[in-house]
């Protein structure tokens, strides 16, 4: 069995969409605008046709009912009767019926239904067929899920949902070389017999694809299998991510036009190749001297154009500013860098690198409060102190972590009764000194 397969529809046997209309025309009044209506008509003015008396004893009434444009109704469910006839259902052009019930959309213009009926004198059976075959090779499954079968005329037919569809094609529901039918429409069988043939679409495919754009992360290519003439909502914009840049829109390789993302795309009779039209970011890039965002330097600049690096604006006792770094990038003040952007979501911020200075350049003030080096005095040097005091084998002088307090850091971290080596009373009076308690950051002697 080649490409056999049993669509599923929220549609159920006893709920089949219809294609009926109603009226564009507005009427408007002094002040209002009139809202659009159409009539639904029951035309049971053919001689002989009645409607019986109900359980009550009282005879139903079909009257008209008026309905919203592109809106849906329920067939009625009352049964009409004529003599020597049995009713089918009701029709509006005289191919496909409903039943009670059955649910009928409308569309933009009045609607009449008409009684189907089938003749009790009638005897003549009309064989219904469901056909598949390609290439002169016919499809014997198909014979085995919808077997050949007889009916009157005016008995109807539902459409089946089985699809048998080859390489490169969709069906939609079936076709009697005339008409197109969806799986669950009920047909009118008149005085022959009826072939039914796949109803067949071609597919094609939608591509979308990066071309030779550099800097991809994933994926670079997808494809779509699409119905030629019918429509198809393009993919959202971020399908593909390009570091350094945003996709502001596709561009079809075809009729050279601009589409947004999810804007409908009519499927022509070829394949089709959609590409990102990429826009560069315009990028905050900081330059961070400390561990105190109030220190940063900011530069601006767009992607594949090229910034020059900043001078450091702080200084760090006992060291020696190294330059700029980013990733595996070093750069020095006054070099370009050349912004090849981030993967999305993802910034681009230089730290400084610093190394100890020689004893040459060292002088021998004490920067008080800069526990860690950084060139300020913030809450990062009160956790430093705290960890070298409660884990000393990691963050005091030789401890094993890299951001350990160094000779230089436990000196300026030394504030309150200086001499007496690092405690908590110095972090304790940094914070305070972060919190404009007191303005001394030195020596503070000890009244007993």
């Amino acid at each position: 069995m080649k490409h056999l397969s049993k669509t599923l529809s929220a549609v159920t046997a006893s709920a089949v969409i219809a294609v009926c209309s109603v009226p564009t025309s507005f009427s408007y009044g002094a002040d209002t605008e009139a809202e659009q209506k159409c009539t639904i008509h029951y035309d049971i003015s053919e001689e002989g046709v009645y409607l019986p008396e109900n359980a009550d004893g009282n005879v139903p009434v079909l009257a008209d009912i008026q309905q919203s444009p592109f809106s849906s109704f329920y067939v009625t469910d009352i049964i009409p009767e004529k003599e020597g006839f049995i009713f089918s259902g009701w029709t509006s052009d005289d191919i496909v019926a409903y039943i009670g019930n059955d649910v009928c959309r409308v569309y933009d213009t009045d609607l009449t239904l008409h009684p189907v009926w089938v003749d009790e004198s009638d005897e003549t059976m009309h064989k219904i067929s469901f056909h598949v075959e390609y290439d002169g090779v016919v499809n014997t499954d198909a014979k085995k899920y919808l077997p050949d079968q007889k009916q009157l005329k005016g008995r109807l037919i539902s459409i089946p949902d089985w699809v048998f569809p080859p390489e490169g094609y969709k069906q939609r529901g079936w076709t009697d070389g005339v008409h197109e039918f969806s799986a669950y429409q009920r047909v009118i069988v008149h005085d022959e017999d009826i072939t039914f043939t796949p109803n067949l679409k071609k597919l094609y495919k939608l591509i979308y694809s990066v071309g030779d754009a550099d800097r991809i992360n994933g994926v670079k290519t997808l494809e779509f299998d699409n119905i030629e003439g019918e429509t198809t909502n393009l993919q959202a914009l971020n399908r593909f991510s390009r570091s350094g840049f945003t996709n502001t829109g596709w561009h079809c390789e075809d009729n050279g036009k601009d589409y947004k993302g999810f804007d409908v795309f009519p499927m022509p009779s070829h394949d089709v190749t959609m590409t990102p039209i990429w826009a560069p970011i315009n990028y905050k890039i900081f330059f961070s001297p400390t561990s105190n965002s109030k220190d940063d330097i900011v530069i601006q600049g767009y992607t594949d154009t090229k910034i020059t690096a900043p001078e450091c604006t702080v200084t760090k006792k006992g060291y020696k500013f190294d330059g700029w770094k980013y990733g595996n990038v070093i750069v020095q003040p006054g070099e370009e860098y050349l912004i090849l952007g981030s993967k999305p979501g993802l910034g681009i911020s230089f730290s400084a690198v610093w190394s100890e200075a020689s004893p040459e350049t060292t002088t021998g003030d004490v920067n008080y409060g800069d526990a860690n080096n950084d060139g300020s005095v913030d809450m990062s040097d009160v956790v430093l102190i705290m960890q070298a005091l409660s884990n000393p084998n990691k963050y005091d002088i030789k401890g094993s972590d890299a951001s350990h307090i160094t000779a230089e850091g436990r000196k300026n971290a030394d504030v309150w009764n200086t001499g007496d080596g690092v405690t908590t009373q110095d972090a304790l009076h940094i914070q305070k000194y972060l919190l404009g308690l007191t303005e001394l950051l030195a020596k503070v002697e000890v009244v007993e």
